[in-house]
C-alpha cells in the first residue's frame, strides 16, 4: 500500500466527517426533523468531496506509475481503488463512531425516539417478548458502533466504485492518446 493510498484514503474518510460536522454546526442534528433534512446536504457535500479527492488520488497514482515506469493497467488501478476504499472506509467508520459516541451522543436518543414513533403501530401488535426484541434491535441500530460501521461500509463501497470508474475513464483516455499518437505518426 502506497503513501498516496493512505493519504488520499484518510482524506476521504475525514471529508465524510467534515460533511457531518458542517451539518452539525448548522444545527441540523439538534432535532429529529433537522437530522432527517440534513441527510441530503451531508450526502451532497460528502459526495462532492469524495469525487475531488478520488480524482487527485488517481492523478497521484498515475504519476507514481509513470515515475516508476509502470503501465497504468486496469488490474493495478482496481487494486488501488479497493485499497483506497478500504482506508477511506476505516477512517470514516472510526470518525463517525467518534462523532456519535463523543461529539453528539444525544443524536442516538433522537434516532431512538424517531424510530419508536415510526414503529408505534407495530409495537401495539407485538407481545411483551416481541416488544423487548424490537427495543433491543432499535438500541443496536441506533448505537454509535453500528452507525460507524454503516458509514464505514458505505464509504468503502462508494469510494471503491467511484475509483474504479475513474480508473476506467483514465484507461480509456490513455488508450485514446496512444491510438492518436500511432495514427499521427509520432
Amino acid at each position: 500500500m502506497s503513501k498516496s493510498t493512505v493519504l488520499h484514503g484518510s482524506a476521504i474518510g475525514l471529508a465524510q466527517l467534515l460533511a457531518t460536522l458542517v451539518v452539525f454546526a448548522l444545527g441540523m442534528h439538534q432535532t429529529l426533523e433537522g437530522f432527517n433534512n440534513s441527510q441530503m446536504t451531508e450526502n451532497v457535500i460528502g459526495f462532492v468531496l469524495l469525487m475531488v479527492i478520488v480524482s487527485f488520488a488517481h492523478r497521484a497514482f498515475r504519476k507514481d506509475c509513470a515515475a516508476r515506469d509502470l503501465p497504468t493497467a486496469l488490474l493495478p488501478s482496481v487494486k488501488f481503488a479497493v485499497l483506497l476504499g478500504g482506508v477511506a472506509g476505516l477512517i470514516a467508520g472510526v470518525s463517525q463512531y467518534a462523532y456519535f459516541a463523543a461529539v453528539n451522543p444525544g443524536i442516538r436518543k433522537l434516532l431512538h425516539e424517531g424510530t419508536l414513533a415510526r414503529l408505534k403501530p407495530d409495537f401495539d401488535k407485538l407481545g411483551a417478548d416481541g416488544a423487548d426484541d424490537m427495543l433491543r434491535q432499535i438500541d443496536y441500530f441506533t448505537s454509535a458502533g453500528f452507525r460507524g460501521l454503516v458509514y464505514g461500509m458505505n464509504t468503502l463501497l462508494f469510494t471503491a466504485l467511484l475509483s474504479i470508474a475513474f480508473a476506467l475513464i483514465f484507461r480509456a483516455s490513455v488508450r485514446r492518446d496512444q491510438v492518436l499518437r500511432k495514427t499521427s505518426g509520432q
